[in-house]
């Protein structure tokens, strides 16, 4: 759903959790060589941000103004 012509939180959540995970396989596939998955705690939270921030800003650019489109 949308909130203020801005997409519902849960939802931003949800999808940027699931694109993480989509990421880091790829990276994991990219570097066999590395066998340990270790990411700063702040690393993680700032990473998960951005990428919050930019679905959100992707959302605003790109939705049509039209009610039914979502």
């Amino acid at each position: 759903m949308e909130n203020n012509g801005r997409p519902d939180k849960d939802r931003v959540t949800e999808a940027v959790r699931d694109a993480e995970f989509a990421f880091w396989a790829v990276i994991v596939q990219a570097f066999p060589e590395i066998k340990r998955g270790e990411v700063s705690p702040w690393e993680a939270m700032l990473f998960e941000s951005e990428l919050e921030d930019a679905v959100r800003r992707w959302y605003h650019d790109n939705k049509d103004d039209e009610p039914e489109h979502l």
